[in-house]
């Protein structure tokens, strides 16, 4: 059995510090993953990442995930990419008021159902093109984002 070394315990403390999990540390270290949690916990060191408020996890119904899908399949990227995409896209070109009837400030709260996450209730994707006020949704696309999709 392989001791762990004073610079491995370094390694592994500033891993999980930094939201590392097992695998990737024993990884790193040429270990098993089993025998990293086990020196984690003789330490006191924790492994699950540290919550950040840098990430976001978005919950779709499934009809609209199949949707972005498929979306994503045609523009050769994953759903993830796509929807990361869209809201960076949305948020950097001011889009959002074009693209919502709710005025700022006078939406309904998020209700939370019974027995599931609060989740935000989306309109239904439509698959014609889709005009606001007689401007095409296609013409608020910006350049890049119009080439990236073109």
């Amino acid at each position: 059995m392989k001791r762990f070394s004073k610079a491995d315990i370094e390694t592994i403390r500033h891993m999980a510090a930094r939201g590392f999990g097992g695998v990737e540390i024993a990884k790193r270290l040429g270990r098993t993953p089993q025998s990293i949690r086990v020196k984690c916990v003789e330490l006191g060191i924790r492994l699950r990442p540290m919550p950040t408020k840098d990430r976001l996890r978005i919950l779709f119904e499934p009809a609209f995930y199949n949707a972005l899908a498929r979306e994503a399949t045609a523009r050769a990227t994953t759903p993830a990419k796509l929807a990361r995409l869209l809201l960076v896209t949305l948020l950097s070109d001011n889009l959002i008021n074009a693209i919502l009837d709710v005025p700022t400030g006078k939406g309904k709260p998020i209700a939370k159902e019974p027995g599931r996450r609060a989740v935000a209730r989306a309109k239904p994707v439509v698959s014609q093109p889709s005009t606001r006020r007689g401007v095409s949704l296609a013409s608020l696309l910006s350049p890049q984002l119009a080439a990236r999709m073109g």
